[in-house]
């Protein structure tokens, strides 16, 4: 027996018409013929209620087999949710239809090629000069069958999604959660981390503990206080490329946990990310071969603050560097960047269009982001004399960058 033939032989069983069932669910009577014809399929949102106004259980009404009950575990009720079973046989029966439907067009679709292969044929004999013109048709009805299978694919899709993204919400233990980051330490480093969730169901003993764990770093735990139904907990964060959250709930003396969501690009506000190209360089050969640095490409980001009055500023730059030249491991000798040249640097990335400054945190009237910079520093053709020695033609030439910031911190790059 089908769905639609469970649902007339109840209807007529509880003494219902079309119409009286109609009302009940608040539905069409031609949606209760549709059904019962088995021409359509009642919704999830509509199943419930249908199973309870028949007087029998989703998984009933679907599969036909009523569940037998225990002392320990009841028989399901009238209109309860369907089981995990029940959903299975609702999607069987959807597929199913649906497998049938796509032989109906399939057959369909074979005759009507087979006449427009008759048709061209004969076109092709008697009208040797439309070939593109049919060619063009025949692309045509193609593209639109597959056009028509692939909608029919993506409806499957989009149903399954659904019934999959329903298992995933009836299992969840939160109802909603919410992560928030405020102020940065220069000091230690650190990003404080308000976390909320809300869960599904709280008892009186219910108890909570927030995990964070950051991309290269150890996992933390924070205990979490309850204020009303929902819980919260603050922790400083080391400040890392990306981050993820859980939190468990304690009741009755079991916990549970459940994921919650992920965090990314958390140092590039806060952080200077510099990089170099290797430099420009030329090489004067003869007695005393003399080698000259001319250009040292930068490209990276600086982050940067903007207070209520809309001034920007650069909140991490270079104030000094020193470029060391290495033939392999050989220390050839040491540069000094002209501080000029880095100021220059400096300006050119606060003075880059607003659409590539991308703020992303607002803490007591400050606006964290960062900016994008791509430049060239000259080192004023720096020369310097080889040792004794030196083979050019073996050489290979290594280039490091030494950059202090305005916090007195030094970062070594090598030439990407």
């Amino acid at each position: 027996m089908t769905i639609g033939q469970r649902i007339a032989a109840l209807r007529k069983q509880a003494g219902l018409s079309q119409e009286a069932l109609a009302a009940q669910l608040n539905v069409s009577r031609q949606a209760i013929g549709k059904w019962e014809a088995d021409a359509s399929l009642p919704g999830l949102d509509n199943l419930q209620e249908l199973a309870r106004a028949l007087g029998v259980s989703c998984d009933e009404l679907l599969t036909g087999e009523k569940r037998p009950s225990a002392a320990d575990q009841p028989a399901p009720l009238a209109g309860a949710a369907p089981s995990l079973e029940g959903i299975q046989a609702l999607f069987a029966e959807s597929e199913h239809r649906r497998q049938a439907s796509q032989r109906r067009r399939n057959r369909r679709t074979l005759a009507a090629g087979v006449v427009l292969a008759a048709a061209a044929l004969l076109l092709l004999i008697h009208y040797a000069s439309q070939m593109n013109s049919l060619k063009n048709q025949m692309n045509q009805v193609t593209n639109q069958l597959n056009g028509l299978y692939s909608s029919i694919n993506s409806r499957i899709d989009s149903i399954e999604g659904n019934v999959q993204k329903s298992l995933e919400e009836s299992t969840s233990l939160v109802a909603d959660w919410s992560s928030q980051f405020g102020e940065y330490s220069e000091a230690d480093g650190t990003i404080s981390l308000t976390l909320t969730a809300l869960p599904k169901t709280v008892a009186e003993d219910t108890t909570a503990l927030f995990r964070v764990q950051p991309s290269g770093g150890q996992e933390i735990e924070v205990p979490a206080q309850r204020q009303g139904s929902s819980f919260t907990a603050q922790v400083a964060l080391p400040l890392c490329s990306d981050c993820t959250f859980s939190v468990g709930f304690t009741s009755g003396g079991v916990t549970q946990y459940q994921q919650l969501g992920s965090a990314y690009d958390l140092e590039r506000p806060y952080r200077m990310d510099l990089n170099f190209y290797p430099p420009g360089w030329s090489m004067t050969y003869g007695f005393a071969p003399k080698f000259t640095v001319e250009t040292l490409p930068i490209y990276g980001t600086y982050p940067t603050v903007t207070d209520s009055n809309g001034v920007c500023q650069l909140s991490q730059y270079v104030v000094s560097a020193q470029l060391e030249v290495y033939n392999g491991t050989q220390l050839l000798t040491t540069l000094d960047v002209p501080a000029e040249q880095w100021k220059s640097v400096n300006e050119a990335a606060l003075n880059t269009p607003s659409d590539s400054v991308a703020a992303e945190q607002l803490v007591n009237g400050i606006a964290r982001g960062y900016v994008w910079m791509d430049c060239t520093v000259f080192l004023n053709e720096q020369t310097i004399s080889l040792p004794d020695g030196f083979d050019p033609d073996t050489a290979s030439f290594r280039f490091v960058l030494l950059i202090t910031d305005n916090n007195g911190r030094t970062t070594r790059l090598e030439a990407d």
